[in-house]
């Protein structure tokens, strides 16, 4: 049984990852952006992630960090239909969380993000792998 911040952090997770979707599908992503997108939705699948996503409470925390980071620029360029304020609120609920997971502060690097995208796209669409991504979320839930 998923608990309360299990249950939210699945909430957003799953908000982010539709906005993208759409943005890919609408938006006319550039390359930079499809393979940060990318990235992280096979951040999300990896089992090799920071932090395995059968721990409580924090498995799905790391996934969601790195989600919201690849989100930044994107809201700010007005490309996810979050409001930068909205976003920002997001992110300072669960910064409080991401010093507890990591014990100190650790930066997300997008260029990391993008590179791991790149390769993964040279194998499969992003289609591909959001189909992966929501089939791993679906899972977390139950």
């Amino acid at each position: 049984m998923a608990t309360k911040m299990e249950k939210r952090i699945n909430e957003v997770l799953t908000q982010y990852i539709d906005a993208m979707e759409v943005y890919l599908k609408t938006g006319n992503p550039s390359e930079s952006d499809l393979n940060t997108i990318v990235g992280a939705f096979e951040y999300i699948i990896n089992s090799e992630d920071f932090v395995p996503d059968d721990v409580p409470n924090v498995g799905l925390l790391d996934d969601l960090l790195v989600v919201l980071e690849s989100a930044n620029n994107l809201v700010v360029q007005g490309k996810l239909p979050f409001s930068s304020v909205d976003h920002s609120k997001i992110v300072e609920e669960f910064n409080q969380q991401k010093a507890m997971l990591y014990n100190m502060p650790v930066d997300i690097s997008l260029n990391a993000l993008s590179l791991r995208g790149q390769s993964k796209l040279k194998t499969s669409t992003w289609e591909e792998i959001l189909v992966l991504v929501r089939k791993d979320l679906k899972n977390e839930e139950e």
